[in-house]
């Protein structure tokens, strides 16, 4: 079932693009350079100079990483995690452990990774350590 396949994927790390998540991330921001999902010799697509650039210049500000909470109220692809008021990434895919226990994918910025992260209905985002 289609909550087998979200768990079998981001128990190991895998994103999933949904139309709610489109057009929102960079390819290393969902780590796809740490698990060799981006070739640097070939092809030409839309966005390639940015992801090139950021490859080959620079390192990437934000990352994606896995984590859980607990809630009453299921998570929404997309929903927006910030740090003391102000938006810091989000929601790319979850599913539903048990009762109220959900383990999610999420990205945000490096900088604030070590901070207490917040989802918009006050429940607290729990990183795992990767």
């Amino acid at each position: 079932d289609s909550n087998s396949w979200h768990e079998s994927d981001i128990e190991t790390k895998i994103p999933n693009i949904f139309t709610e998540t489109q057009d929102k991330f960079i390819p290393q921001s969902l780590n796809l350079d740490a698990i060799d999902a981006i070739n640097f010799k070939k092809g030409c697509y839309t966005g390639q100079e940015i992801v090139a650039r950021t490859h080959y210049l620079g390192k990437s500000k934000r990352r994606m990483y896995l984590g859980s909470i607990r809630t009453n109220k299921p998570p929404i692809l997309a929903d927006e995690i910030s740090v003391e008021g102000d938006k810091v990434g989000q929601i790319i895919n979850f599913y539903k452990k048990e009762d109220s226990h959900y383990r999610i994918l999420f990205e945000i910025l490096i900088e604030k990774s070590n901070l207490e992260l917040m989802l918009p209905n006050s429940d607290v985002v729990i990183k795992e350590i990767s």
